[in-house]
């Protein structure tokens, strides 16, 4: 029977030399534990959740050449990682947080839509500017210019 380190060697293998499949078992064997921890910081919203534990696995497999096992385990990489992310998720929230009720002298509709801009010059810069920010995404290439193209804009 295999101790800790040595599954942790033979995953971290399988990882570099197959990264699907290793990456399946490590989200198998980790994920639950991974989705408590990230859970426990954000409790009211599930889609940070998610997003949260997807980062958490992307981080490790980023930074999978920087796992020292002598300091500690792959579980013990994972929730460092999976605390970090989600209090960073939560300070995030809090900051751009604000409380609306029905009350107040503006509707919510006002704070939720962007202001309309009827200014023909200002919509031709803002259209210039969105273009070339995606030309600017789309020159990074493969897999960069996906990742940010489906984490920034849908």
């Amino acid at each position: 029977m295999l101790n800790q380190l040595e599954k942790d060697k033979k995953l971290l293998e399988l990882i570099k030399k197959h990264p699907n499949k290793g990456m399946n078992l490590l989200m198998n064997e980790y994920g639950g534990l991974v989705f408590y921890v990230v859970q426990k910081r954000l409790p009211n919203n599930i889609n940070d959740v998610e997003e949260c534990v997807s980062d958490v696995f992307i981080d490790f497999y980023s930074n999978i050449n920087t796992v020292d096992l002598n300091k500690g385990s792959i579980k013990a990489f994972l929730v460092t990682i999976a605390t970090r992310r989600a209090i960073d998720t939560y300070r995030r929230n809090s900051v751009h947080q604000e409380v609306y009720s029905l009350d107040d002298e503006h509707s919510f509709t006002e704070y939720m839509l962007p202001k309309e801009n009827n200014n023909p010059e200002e919509l031709a810069i803002q259209k210039n500017d969105e273009d070339r920010l995606l030309q600017a995404v789309e020159s990074l290439g493969e897999p960069d210019s996906q990742i940010l193209y489906r984490r920034y804009f849908m």
